[in-house]
């Protein structure tokens, strides 16, 4: 079985976006995580951000949001894990 982990220092909330992301949208082929040199708890920021609740978008992070997506759509696609291929942003 594949692993993929997205790693930043803190993984407080783009490490755990990312993984939000790869767990949606990839295959059950594969275990996905996150992690960081400091350990936290999930960033709720981080789950407003990619559900803008109540359909109000969150316009600080939608750019971060998007281009965040798009690097594990681009991922998920190359090493053949994705569950929709046609799937974009």
């Amino acid at each position: 079985m594949k692993r993929l982990m997205f790693v930043r220092k803190r993984n407080s909330c783009l490490s755990q976006m990312a993984e939000g992301f790869a767990r949606n949208l990839g295959t059950e082929s594969f275990e996905v995580a996150s992690g960081g040199l400091e350990s936290s708890n999930v960033n709720p920021t981080a789950v407003d951000v990619i559900r803008e609740p109540d359909g109000k978008p969150i316009e600080e992070f939608r750019a971060a949001r998007d281009a965040i997506k798009q690097h594990v759509l681009e991922l998920l696609e190359s090493q053949k894990m994705l569950t929709k291929p046609s799937v974009s942003i």
